[in-house]
Order: C-alpha cells, then sequence, then structure tokens
C-alpha cells in the first residue's frame, strides 16, 4: 500500500529503485537520462500487451493498470516471470 501511495505518476522521469542501472549482458551503466528511457519503453511495453496504451479510463483505472504493469515488470527484471 506505501508502493501505491508514494507513486507519483504525474512526475516525469521517475524510475522505481529496482529498476536495472545498467546492462547486465554488456556491464555498461546507464545515465540518468537512459534509464528512464529503457523503463519508460518497458512499461509501454506492458502497457500496450495488456491492451492500456495509451492509458484509458478515470485516474484510478490508469493509476491500477500502470500499478500492475510495474508489478509484472518488476517480476520480468528479477527473472520471476517471462517477458510479453
Amino acid at each position: 500500500m506505501d508502493a501505491w501511495d508514494m507513486f507519483e505518476e504525474n512526475v516525469e522521469g521517475w524510475v522505481p529503485v529496482w529498476f536495472p542501472v545498467g546492462d547486465i549482458r554488456s556491464g555498461q551503466s546507464f545515465t540518468e537520462f537512459e534509464r528512464a528511457y529503457f523503463f519508460n519503453d518497458d512499461l509501454e511495453r506492458i502497457l500496450k500487451a495488456m491492451h492500456r496504451w495509451p492509458l484509458w479510463g478515470n485516474p484510478a483505472q490508469k493509476k491500477e493498470a500502470v500499478a500492475i504493469a510495474l508489478l509484472h515488470l518488476y517480476c520480468e527484471v528479477n527473472g520471476l516471470c517471462a517477458k510479453v
């Protein structure tokens, strides 16, 4: 519940602390801009797979869709589920 309350959908460039800071394969670190770009790209990819991109609905419905996408992205990043 705390994570839900702390997420601010209106803050541009927000990236969760658990999102990778570099490319695991090459070992190269991401700049802050690259990390935000890759995070946004992955989040959009998952929302598209959910048929929720572009976001639609009231603010609570949008936030719920993003929360589900974030949960799936967390699962992917930690190798607990397959990429969509």
